[in-house]
Order: structure tokens, then sequence, then C-alpha cells
């Protein structure tokens, strides 16, 4: 009886010292778990007194190793608190391997569950049960929507140089061209107003030529606002809707290093997931680092 109390006090001794040389150090057990690579809930139960959290081996394996990691207790201690756990003397060479495995599945297998729902995972599972093959029809359909969709989202840069050129013309002309289409439907029975713009053959070439240039201009006119997402760390949500609803881009979760591009002609409202794992440019200038999860740039 005398000797389970020396024991036990063992046990507690170094759990106090162990506790004790961290905080001298000025160590965490977040920083502490890292180093060793062991979970850190495992040396919080050993700091207060609980050994029975895991497989009498596997506590003491734990146990050698914060004590090691910290500097703390000797080989007797360690015998003695090896003898509490009442354990077999067996060769601690040949269970160190597996019992560092049998930490490092319980980390891995922890991390699994509290990741299995995200994106990534489904799409592994999906890749894991179904095959490469659905993968590939998968990629294939995303990659050819992703192009299907892309002429539209912004104008062709080509015409971009055209722009400069008809915005110079003076108002009255704008005007006239506009009174010229909407009198079509009024006036039918006039042969001039009966001419159809694009038509090549016109009275008056000068007026068709600038009817066809305000249209490029007003059709090829460049956005104002220029938005550019980054995804700088792990996942956030992003959905940018531009002009009061006039185009909506769809919203998703996308990884690390995807970079977006949004355009609007005067204002952008955008939703952000995680505000700390996005970085912003707006028209070339980079936004200071933001926790609104909704913006409005105009």
């Amino acid at each position: 009886m005398h000797e389970e109390s020396s024991y036990r006090s063992s046990l507690d001794l170094i759990a106090g010292d162990l506790k004790k040389a961290r905080m001298q150090k000025n160590l965490s057990l977040e920083e502490v778990s890292r180093s060793a690579g062991i979970n850190k809930s495992h040396f919080e139960k050993i700091e207060a007194g609980d050994f029975g959290f895991l497989p009498k081996i596997y506590v003491f394996a734990t146990l050698k190793s914060y004590a090691r990691e910290l500097g703390v207790g000797d080989d007797a201690l360690l015998e003695q608190c090896r003898k509490e756990l009442q354990m077999p003397l067996i060769g601690e060479s040949d269970n160190k391997s597996s019992v560092g495995e049998h930490v490092r599945v319980q980390e891995m297998q922890k991390k699994r569950s509290q990741n299995e729902f995200s994106f990534f995972s489904w799409l592994g599972g999906l890749v894991a049960s179904r095959g490469i093959a659905v993968l590939m029809v998968a990629l294939a359909i995303l990659l050819a929507l992703f192009f299907i969709r892309k002429p539209s989202s912004s104008p062709p840069p080509m015409i971009e140089p055209v722009v400069q050129t008809p915005v110079m013309l003076p108002q009255s002309s704008d005007s006239a061209v506009v009174d010229t289409l909407s009198g079509l439907s009024d006036i039918p029975s006039e042969p001039k107003e009966d001419v159809p713009s694009e038509t090549p053959v016109a009275p008056s070439p000068a007026k068709a030529l600038s009817t066809d240039s305000l249209s490029s201009a007003h059709a090829s006119a460049p956005a104002r606002q220029r938005l550019v997402v980054r995804i700088i760390s792990d996942t956030s949500w992003v959905k940018v809707i531009a002009d009061d609803s006039a185009k909506v881009y769809p919203g998703g979760r996308f990884p690390s290093g995807t970079v977006l591009h949004y355009e609007g002609k005067k204002k952008l409202w955008v939703s952000i997931g995680r505000p700390v794992n996005v970085e912003l440019t707006l028209n070339g200038k980079k936004i200071p680092p933001f926790t609104e999860r909704t913006l409005v740039f105009e």
C-alpha cells in the first residue's frame, strides 16, 4: 500500500514538473505539440493528472516524449512512473516506433474527421468510390462551362481601340441617330426612314457610319470597376453582383492560390466568406485588410 502511494506521487510529481517547466520556458501547449508531433490534448491531460485517456503503453510513451521535450525528470523517475502504470518491462526500442505511429494515426484521423464535410474531402471521396474516370468527366464539364461562359463575361479586347474615336462625336449626331431609329415604326411610308441602319447602301453614308461607330462604342465601353480577388490561404466563399444585378457572377468556395476577376460599370457588391483568407485589388489598388463579409464598391 505504501509502495502504490509512492508510485502515485511520482506521476503527480512529474506532471507538476512538466507544467512548471513549460511555463518557465514561456511555451504554449500548441508549440510543444508541434515540436513533439503529438496531440495537444494529450499534454493537457497529463498536466491535469489524467493518465487514463489512452492505453497504458501509449500514455507512458506520451509522458516520456513530453519529459524529454522539456528536459524534465530522469530515468529513475520515469521508471517509477512506468511501474505505477503497471506496465510490463518490454523492449522499449521495439515498441517506440509503433507508439509513435499510433499517435500519428490518431492525429491524422482527427484532422480527417474535422475536414470530412469540406469540398476537397467530398471530391476525394468521389474519386475513391467511383474512380478516376468520374473525376475526368467532371473536370471536362467544368472546363467546358468555363470557356463557354468566358466570352460573354467581358467585351472583346480587340474592339477597345475603336472606343476613343466615336466618343468625340457631338451630341447632336447621337440625337439625330436615335430619332431616326425611333421613327421607323411611326412613319413607315417614308423611304428614307425605312432603310435599316446596317444596310451598306444608304442615302447618308456619314450618318450610317456615325450610327455604327456609336453602337460599337456603347457595346465595347470598358468597365469602370475592375476587381481582383486572390485566395491567399485555406479556402473562402466568394460571390459578386455587378450593377444592381445587371450581371451576377456565380458564387463558390475557392481554394488557396485562386485568382478571380470581376468587372462592373458602376457598382460591385462583394460577399466574402472568410475575409482573413482573401486579398482584394480594385482598379489596380490593393484594398487594406478588412473583416466585413459584405463590401460595396461604387
